[in-house]
């Protein structure tokens, strides 16, 4: 291969504002991030930092010496990727590119075509590509997921992601965090929040000094502090914090704080944010929820859950960005109850604020004495008493299995609920509610997972035909690790087909499931609950706006050749674009529902028939066709 002359690798280092001994920046714009470093990301966590790039194609730089590791290119997740082995031991990946340096895209396209698919996964041997710091390898772009920008991770020796400032990379950040709520939780039934056990959500203002508090909380036992927490950046965005902390006086309590993570492990967001309180806020806890093992909650020896003293007056939530810009929330703290408690309390059923399971029983006016929690699998439970014949119990089982609750009292009916509690590191167990069965592996929740299920009476409105009721499988919020087996039965009549498969509802759409038929039952792996339903996708995918018209006489061996593509149930799994029968490399880009040829080489000249060929995940496949004339 050829090497870029030095001058140009000298001009990119300069533009790079990098400096002898340290990694060179991949960009030659001005370093502005769009996410950081361990940012939120639904049940998960940020594996680098995404820079803006104004627009596509853009230069990208490599950070130091090495060579090309492995090259990826996908219509999801990271679209065209860039792995860059570094001879120090560490790796550099760069996401969402538009295109790569001319001899790596020339060999990737021969790839492509060899294997007529345009999603590849390459790995690479040394001295294939090598690289040198500052060399011009790839272009930026928008593919995979969001709107243009650059991905770029920094990996050490074992893989692992590493928040890039550690190993020099810098950008501008003059604005502290930002800190709206803060939340505080109590732990089982001896934790008592302004007299209750359900989370309290304070506001932080600014009083007349400019200090950021909250209103006085009345607090119990033990209790944990969270904060919905981000740090402005340049542009309006909105980024992650590097460290969290829970002071008391000058104590430290405990420390989040992102240096680095794993990809093992990096799932664990769906615990390191508040999983049950995301309608009122996206809380960072500070604690360690049981089996979160993330790398940014080692940093503390004990748990993070506070035993509240007498004398403890405040507390302060400290949150710092990676500039060790920092914000500061007082919490003014009462040990002890209220005087009173609000008329108007969440009473609900069966609720899960934390890692323990709540029942929440009213006692008719004038009845005396308090319930008693039946498990129907292990020893009674005591009530909890919270006033106005308010009672409450915590349920957190050692056994996996499946439980029936029931408040015991002569004033009340018998009214059983069952419940399956999976508890961590224990064998794989299958429990069966209904028509529903559940099957958790060792490692499926954090703790104790706790999960139930029915037929859902009026499910939202579907694209489809149904080939089974639909069942609510709760709570939404639940964490799930490793993905829980669900089956289902296909509805009294109803045949199983190929094209049949389960659909879970988000938002306001519906979304397949990877589906396995057996003994008339479908089964899927479930890592999220929520509404679920089969259904029978006998659909083919759509085309419209195809260009070039029909009969177009093309002025040019690589005219622009496109269409707009969708599909109404299953989605896009398989697609082409044929040319007079030549294979054409072509890309589908998922967000703007578009399929292209890339025009990478010459079509052949004459009269042409183009092939527009779509499959879905249900294995439906439509063609298109039109005549054009190349010159």
């Amino acid at each position: 291969m050829s090497i870029i002359p030095t001058l140009a690798l000298l001009g990119a280092s300069l533009l790079c504002g990098s400096a002898p001994g340290t990694y060179a920046w991949p960009l030659a714009l001005e370093p502005q991030l769009t996410s950081s470093f361990c940012e939120y990301r639904p049940g998960r966590f940020h594996a680098g930092i995404d820079l803006r790039t104004n627009g596509v194609g853009r230069d990208v730089f490599a950070a130091g010496d090495g060579y090309i590791s492995r090259v990826r290119c996908s219509p999801y997740g990271y679209g065209k990727a860039v792995y860059l082995q570094l001879n120090d031991g560490n790796s550099a990946v760069y996401a969402h590119l538009s295109g790569f340096y001319p001899e790596l895209e020339e060999f990737v396209r021969r790839e492509q075509h060899g294997r007529k698919s345009y999603t590849v996964d390459i790995h690479l041997q040394a001295g294939q590509f090598p690289i040198r710091k500052g060399q011009l390898i790839a272009k930026s772009g928008q593919t995979g997921i969001g709107a243009p920008h650059l991905h770029f991770e920094m990996r050490d020796t074992s893989g692992d992601p590493v928040n890039p400032r550690l190993l020099g990379f810098d950008w501008p950040d003059s604005t502290p965090p930002r800190i709206d709520k803060v939340l505080v939780a109590a732990k089982g039934l001896d934790g008592r929040v302004n007299g209750d056990i359900v989370p309290m959500v304070l506001d932080a203002t600014r009083d007349e000094s400019g200090r950021l508090r909250t209103t006085p909380i009345y607090v119990e036992g033990l209790i944990g502090v969270g904060a919905d927490v981000t740090d402005p950046g340049a542009g309006g965005y909105n980024l992650g914090v590097h460290r969290l902390r829970l002071l008391a006086g000058d104590t430290e309590v405990f420390r989040v704080q992102h240096d680095r993570m794993s990809y093992g492990n990096h799932r664990n967001g769906a615990v390191s944010y508040h999983p049950y309180m995301r309608d009122q806020g996206r809380f960072l806890v500070l604690w360690r929820w049981p089996g979160n093992t993330f790398s940014s909650y080692q940093h503390s020896r004990g748990d993070g859950w506070l035993a509240v003293t007498p004398d403890l007056r405040e507390l302060t939530v400290e949150a710092t960005d990676f500039h060790e810009n920092a914000t500061t929330v007082t919490i003014p703290i009462v040990p002890g109850a209220p005087p009173s408690l609000p008329a108007e309390r969440y009473v609900g059923s069966i609720d899960v604020w934390g890692p323990e399971l709540i029942v929440s029983q009213q006692l008719p006016p004038g009845a005396s004495g308090a319930p008693r929690l039946h498990t129907g699998g292990g020893p009674d439970l005591p009530f909890a008493p919270f006033g106005d014949g308010l009672f409450r119990a915590a349920f957190q089982p050692s056994a996996s299995g499946r439980y029936t609750l029931n408040a015991v009292h002569d004033a009340l009916p018998d009214a059983p609920r069952e419940v399956a509690a999976f508890v961590q590191g224990q064998r794989r167990t299958t429990v069966t509610m209904g028509d529903v069965e559940l099957s958790a592996r060792p490692n499926s929740g954090y703790g104790v997972l706790f999960l139930r299920a029915w037929k859902h009476a009026a499910p939202p409105a579907h694209p489809l035909p149904a080939r089974s009721d639909a069942y609510q499988i709760w709570p939404t919020g639940a964490p799930i690790f490793d993905a829980v087996q669900v089956s289902i039965p296909l509805s009294e009549g109803a045949r199983y087909a190929p094209n049949v498969h389960v659909y879970r509802h988000r938002g306001a759409s519906w979304s397949r499931e990877d589906t396995t038929h057996r003994n008339g039952r479908l089964e899927f792996e479930m890592t999220s609950p929520g509404i679920f339903m089969a259904m029978e996708d006998a659909a083919r995918p759509n085309f419209a706006n195809v260009t070039p018209p029909e009969g177009y006489a093309a002025q040019t061996r690589r005219p622009e050749i496109r269409a707009n593509v969708s599909d109404t149930g299953s989605g896009i799994a398989g697609f082409s674009i044929t040319c007079g029968g030549q294979w054409l490399l072509s890309a589908y880009d998922p967000e703007r529902d578009l399929l292209y040829w890339e025009q990478d080489a010459d079509l052949p000249p004459g009269p042409l028939e183009l092939v527009f060929t779509l499959t879905d995940a249900a294995g439906n496949t439509a063609r298109y066709t039109r005549n054009i004339t190349v010159p």
